[in-house]
């Protein structure tokens, strides 16, 4: 009877049958007091809202503010909840609640101004932001956090920059090479349009940024640099290239290193952005020698050479790291396949995509590629012969569905293709594909008379997914597509007879997404 798992499955079970109150009693069983407990009741308050019952919801979310009410974490949650219900007055006096019971806490503080800045309350936002740094310790941790809040809002008050920026120098005189705090200066230098200076940070960030955990904001360090160094507004570009040039080939010169590294790799990935793909080649193909034991030299090597237009070169490269790096064995499969169709090696592209598929569920995307690049190039035989081979170890795949469907249209299966689309809306899917082929379903229903069908389809997965916006969203586009006397006839249950009552289970079937939709606000497609 404790078990939030099952209670949340019976609650969303009853509300898809449409009995709310009962829904809502077995959520009263559970007191809503652990924070689980306090999430099921919120994602059930807002659902009840979509559908068109928003007293009720907002009871529930009074009632879990009434038994949480000295809870920080509930607290917080209700501020968010309230926000997504459009209900901002009372997501206000949440946030004014939570610093009464967390008035140390700098959390509390942000989403007390974050509330205060979405209701137009800027100044007395700022003032709760200006607390950041009495809060949080150590002290320079308050300066930077109170800079990163004011940077977040400075699309909206561009004087903003100016106040993080001072904050940010406070940090920085106590911790002058941390690097994130460097980065975030760096990025408001270039919002300033200061290129130069935004260009001597990032190169301080790509010099203290040593940590093994540090290399993702190595590597935007080491973008931003070529970006800046590539774009006109730098002032004396052309020096700051070159300087920046003779010092990287210095480290190189000085022979295997992590700065060596690093040096070759800012060079080559400038060279890529000048598009002089030789020198960006020869520079990886350097990288490589001089570590030849790092399996990513190799697959940059690739990248490289392919962009280069040495595709044979890339090849033999990949194959050469196959053995050395298991974990990326299906991207280096998927690169070989494209390879190997460019050279019109359709042997060698068909086993390596088969060989990718063997590796799980993320290996499709070689024989779902191949099957594109076949179509592209006007091999159906193939393409249908990729899609059919994903479908035999997995036939559930909804993406390859969903191209071989397109396949059949292509081909003149108009009827086939229909049936195809319709099979994989009842499968279902992630929703952007799902959109895309109702689109196509109901483009066709028109063209082979099966509107009707569509129809059934439509409000039979709002029935199974009542809460998701794709399938009410399909019923909302069906029915624009579909005949008034259409609509009437199945709501009598298919009868043509119009002295035939309307069945009662259609008719609610049909209702609530529609009261959920206009819930939602105003309908404008």
């Amino acid at each position: 009877p404790r078990d939030p798992v099952a209670r949340a499955a019976l609650i969303e079970a009853l509300e898809e049958q449409g009995q709310s109150e009962a829904a809502l009693e077995q959520y009263r069983e559970l007191k809503g007091k652990s924070a689980e407990e306090v999430r099921l009741g919120l994602e059930m308050a807002e659902r009840l809202i979509i559908n068109g019952e928003r007293d009720t919801g907002l009871e529930i979310a009074n009632e879990i503010r009434q038994t949480g009410s000295r809870d920080g974490d509930t607290l917080l949650l209700l501020i968010e909840f309230y926000n997504n219900v459009d209900e901002r007055d009372l997501a206000l006096d949440t946030a004014k609640a939570l610093i009464k019971v967390r008035p140390r806490n700098a959390e509390a503080r942000v989403a007390y101004g974050e509330q205060l800045w979405e209701m137009g309350q800027r100044k007395e936002a700022l003032e709760q932001w200006e607390q950041l740094p009495k809060l949080v310790r150590p002290a320079h941790k308050g300066w930077y956090r109170h800079a990163e809040i004011l940077a977040d809002h400075a699309t909206m008050d561009r004087s903003l920059r100016d106040t993080a920026l001072e904050s940010l120098e406070k940090a920085l005189r106590i911790q002058p090479n941390e690097p994130t705090y460097l980065r975030l200066e760096a990025m408001l230098e270039e919002e300033r349009n200061r290129p130069d200076r935004a260009l001597e940070i990032w190169e301080k960030v790509r010099k203290v940024a040593l940590d093994p955990t540090q290399e993702l904001i190595r590597a935007e360090a080491r973008t931003r640099i070529v970006e800046l160094l590539a774009s006109p507004g730098l002032p004396n570009r052309t020096e700051k290239r070159s300087l920046t040039v003779s010092a990287a080939e210095a480290d190189l010169a000085a022979g295997p290193s992590p700065e060596a590294l690093e040096a070759g790799l800012l060079l080559a990935e400038l060279y890529s952005r000048e598009e002089n793909y030789v020198d960006a080649v020869r520079m990886y193909t350097k990288l490589r020698d001089m570590f030849p034991s790092d399996p990513d030299r190799l697959m940059e090597l690739a990248i490289a050479q392919r962009r280069a237009g040495k595709p044979s070169e890339a090849v033999q490269t990949l194959e050469k790291l196959l053995p050395l790096s298991p974990a990326r064995e299906v991207d280096v499969l998927v690169m070989l396949t494209e390879l190997s169709h460019e050279l019109d090696k359709p042997e060698e592209a068909r086993q390596a995509a088969v060989r990718a598929l063997e590796q799980g569920s993320s290996g499709v995307r070689a024989l779902l590629r191949l099957g594109e690049l076949s179509e592209r190039r006007g091999d159906i035989e193939q393409a249908m012969w990729c899609y059919q081979t994903v479908l035999e170890a997995q036939p559930d795949h909804a993406r390859t569905r969903m191209r071989l469907a397109e396949l059949q249209l292509t081909t003149g299966d108009i009827a086939g293709a229909a049936k195809s689309f319709r099979d994989l809306l009842e499968a279902g899917g992630p929703a952007d594909l799902m959109r895309e082929a109702g689109d196509r379903a109901l483009d066709l229903a028109e063209v082979t008379e099966t509107t009707g069908e569509v129809l059934e389809l439509a409000v039979r997965r709002t029935k199974r997914e009542p809460n998701a916006d794709e399938p009410r969203d399909f019923l909302l586009s069906t029915l624009d597509r579909v005949d008034r006397e259409q609509v009437e006839v199945w709501l009598r249950g298919d009868a043509a007879d119009e002295t035939k009552q309307r069945d009662d289970d259609r008719v609610a079937a049909l209702r609530r997404p529609l009261v959920a939709a206009l819930a939602r606000g105003s309908i404008n497609n």
